[in-house]
């Protein structure tokens, strides 16, 4: 559907990109954050903000204004383009509820239209049309409730033939989606060219709700350079039209009723190959795909998995709930760090005994299972999960105590017991005491949420520890030594120090992982804090180091900035004359700002200020004009960027102030779309930090977010503020600039 538009509503504009992704999920998404923190200043007033979500009302700005007088008739104005013989779906969002819904044209011997709900549709929100075009000529299409009042209108023209060059679909569904997705030009069919320049196709139930009436997979094979295809349950049963996609790198057909898997060997440069859900029995076919970093194939009837030990690549392997026993094969894969094995007949995993990369290891349920001592030498382990199985709690104990009194301690260090996730549930009996020795050199504590011990030393010592496990018992030694665990590794000068620390979301075991975390001085000194305690460098002005965000994966950058005005990556030199930076750009001494992302991006001349948020960026030239895009890929073309307003006086907070003093905030949306409240006008300037803004009438205004009611805090200059209330009344605490506290009263 293209550019419709529902009553009441509001005009989507179709971004088209080459990555087809649907429902704003990242495949490979990565829950992180990097910090960068300054030594608090005094007199600060702690916030404790209750953050809460106003609604927001857009009608009073000019846009919104024009576009509820130029659709307020809920018509499209671009024509839906079909062809005879050529049934295409397309999406209407209709107004909720239970009720009934019919779909009709305004001349049936030209065109007929149906509802199709799918199978999975909740009939609450999405419903699609079908649209029968039957010979040439031009209709209306009206969507009716069951009062028969028109919810939504499309006009729809009807060609004879599709042109040569049309890709020739088979299934309707799959036709459909692509059609909205990859039709650049808005003629109604996907030309073979068009699909030629699609990387990414990803469908999936909650990302396209007709995903189960895909049944045929013809047509695809023009799909020359596509590198990921999602088809997650979908009616797929062959997918032989893939036989000769060679760029695909990742291909997931989770719960489809697939069975013959033999056309995906030609699929050589796949990385990750998801068959999970799926009928199929038979993986041998497979021996080709050496380029796998990623396997799954839970919830098959696959039992035997001897074809991946020649995939050296592999990192992760699924084969939970399978008829597999014999895992001899792993002990091949060097590189790999997970395997997920549940509800298997592996009894023995001496194969698992000499791969010092794993990480991550699943056994649950394997009821055959009866000893773990083979692992006992993996060091790098952080999950072992065993329950319903037959180990013993007494070698689960040994296992757990491995390797602690083989160690001796440092004061101040922290030895974690079981020290490695899922290996005691909370319904275990689990418990540590110290029964002997120095009992005062150690501070033993409990983390009841995780079942979990943290055993601290705090002074020198040997120390007997009991530990408890159901019904086994296991006593342990530890000795301390009088060197403390954190020692100075030389002279850090400085008045003032900003710490950069990144971290990585681990989805197995639900923590944070640090990355890395270093300290730079106000002297220029740069040392790297943590994996190793160094100095970098020296002669450094500015250091950042984190994960910026673009259309495709997550990527970490680090960058410094020397007093020479260099900027370096690692040991490598990347520009001089360098005037500041931050993470996809840096701008020179002459104003070029420097695309440092992309290999191939454009520089852009004459730049005041820009701002990057996660991708977006946002760049105000000195003439007043801001531009914004999106940012694209690593490996792709990068997008072109769109003027967005002119007269622009700076870019502050989440939007930008205008020379006659409007300040706007801009919304972006995980779908691509951007969204501008006017916060106030007659703005002199905004203080993102403090949350504040000040008027031309010399007056500060708190809440720099928000549109609405702006508490004014008089001619104060202020430099933090918060709010309390209860059912009467809130209280606007705000101290300013000579360290006075106020508080504003505000009766509810």
């Amino acid at each position: 559907m293209k550019n419709a538009k529902k009553y009441g509503g509001t005009l989507l504009m179709k971004n088209k990109i080459l990555a087809l992704v649907l429902a704003g999920t990242m495949l490979f998404g990565q829950n992180v954050y990097a910090t960068e923190l300054v030594t608090p200043e005094n007199n600060d007033v702690t916030e404790n903000k209750n953050n809460v979500v106003q609604d927001i009302d857009k009608s009073g700005t000019e846009e919104s204004a024009e576009q509820n007088e130029l659709y307020s008739d809920a018509t499209n104005e671009n024509t839906q383009i079909v062809y005879v013989g050529n049934p295409i779906i397309i999406e209407s969002k209709i107004n909720y509820g239970r009720e009934p819904y019919t779909a009709s044209t305004s001349d049936e011997s030209i065109c007929t239209a149906e509802i199709k709900n799918s199978s999975n549709d909740d009939s609450w929100a999405t419903r699609f049309v079908q649209i029968n075009p039957i010979k040439s000529g031009k209709v209306t299409l009206y969507v009716k409730d069951g009062s028969g009042n028109v919810n939504y209108e499309q006009e729809i023209e009807i060609r004879q033939s599709l042109p040569e060059d049309a890709v020739p679909f088979k299934d309707v569904a799959l036709k459909s989606y692509l059609l909205e997705q990859s039709n650049f030009n808005d003629d109604g069919y996907v030309s073979k060219e068009e699909l030629s320049q699609v990387t990414d196709i990803i469908i999936y139930r909650n990302s396209y709700r007709m995903s189960d009436y895909i049944t045929d997979l013809g047509g695809l094979e023009y799909a020359s350079n596509l590198k990921t295809l999602i088809l997650d349950n979908t009616a797929v049963t062959d997918v032989t039209p893939l036989s000769g996609l060679t760029q695909l790198e990742q291909l997931t057909i989770e719960n489809t009723d697939i069975t013959d898997i033999s056309s995906l060997n030609n699929l050589v440069n796949l990385k990750r190959l998801d068959l999970s859900g799926t009928n199929i029995s038979d993986i041998s076919t497979l021996g080709n795909l050496k380029n796998l970093v990623s396997l799954s194939v839970y919830n098959t009837r696959v039992s035997d998995c001897s074809v991946v030990s020649n995939m050296s690549k592999l990192k992760n392997l699924y084969i939970s709930n399978t008829d597999v026993s014999d895992i001899s094969a792993v002990a091949n894969l060097k590189d790999i760090v997970l395997l997920e094995a549940n509800s298997t007949k592996i009894s023995d995993i001496s194969a698992l005994s000499n791969l010092q990369n794993l990480m991550y290891v699943y056994l649950d349920d394997c009821s055959e299972l009866s000893s773990i001592s083979l692992l006992n030498d993996l060091t790098q382990l952080k999950v072992l999960s065993i329950s319903g199985t037959k180990v013993s709690n007494a070698e689960k104990l040994d296992f757990m105590c491995r390797n602690i009194d083989k160690n001796s301690y440092n004061k101040g260090e922290a030895i974690s017991l079981p020290g490695i996730y899922g290996w005691v549930s909370n319904d275990d009996e689990f418990n540590i005491a110290a029964t002997g020795g120095d009992v005062g050199s150690i501070k033993i504590e409990k983390d009841d949420d995780n079942n979990s011990f943290s055993v601290v030393a705090t002074d020198t010592g040997r120390v007997e520890l009991t530990v408890n496990l159901n019904d086994a018992s296991k006593k342990i030694n530890i000795f301390i030594d009088g060197i403390p665990a954190e020692q100075p590794v030389g002279e850090m000068d400085g008045t003032t120090i900003s710490e950069s620390e990144v971290y990585e979301w681990d989805s197995y075991t639900e923590e944070y992982n640090q990355i890395s975390s270093a300290i730079l001085t106000s002297t220029g000194d740069l040392w790297q804090t943590y994996p190793q305690k160094k100095k970098m460098q020296s002669n450094v002005k500015k250091y950042v180091s984190k994960w910026i965000y673009s259309q495709g994966p997550a990527e970490i950058v680090d960058y410094r900035l020397d007093n020479d005005n260099v900027l370096w990556s690692g040991d490598t030199k990347i520009q001089k004359n360098i005037k500041d930076f931050d993470g996809h750009y840096a701008i020179t001494k002459d104003n070029t700002l420097i695309d440092l992302f992309h290999d191939k991006g454009e520089n852009i001349s004459d730049v005041k200020d820009w701002s990057e948020r996660k991708k977006w960026t946002l760049v105000l030239k000195n003439d007043g004009t801001l531009l914004v895009r999106e940012e694209a890929k690593k490996d792709a073309k990068p997008n072109s960027f769109e003027t967005i307003a002119t007269g622009v006086k700076e870019i502050v907070g989440e939007g930008y102030l205008t020379s006659s003093g409007d300040y706007i905030r801009i919304y972006f949306n995980d779908n691509g779309d951007r969204e501008y409240y006017t916060i106030a006008q007659n703005v002199e300037s905004v203080d993102s930090k403090a949350n504040c803004f000040y008027g031309k009438d010399g007056n500060c205004y708190l809440d720099a977010y928000h549109t609405g009611d702006h508490i004014n805090a008089g001619k104060n200059k202020v430099k933090q503020w918060l709010y309390l209330g209860n059912d009467g009344a809130t209280y606007y605490y705000y101290v300013t600039d000579d360290g006075r506290l106020e508080c504003i009263t505000r009766t509810l």
